[in-house]
């Protein structure tokens, strides 16, 4: 038996959070487990969480 779970990860998740609040670091590149970066973080998670994933169960031949 195989169980395969989905997440459909859509623009929309990512357009809902305010990218001109997350801090780059010396690299340019933004770490959202960063303290300075922790509510954009939160806002993500908030979204993510927010989802439905869906399951399918594959029961393989018998």
């Amino acid at each position: 038996m195989a169980l395969g779970l989905r997440l459909e990860l859509t623009p929309a998740l990512f357009d809902a959070v305010d990218w001109a609040a997350a801090t780059p670091g010396a690299d340019g590149v933004v770490d959202l487990d960063a303290p300075v970066n922790a509510a954009v973080r939160a806002a993500l998670l908030e979204k993510v969480a927010a989802l439905s994933p869906t399951a399918e169960v594959n029961r393989g031949s018998r």
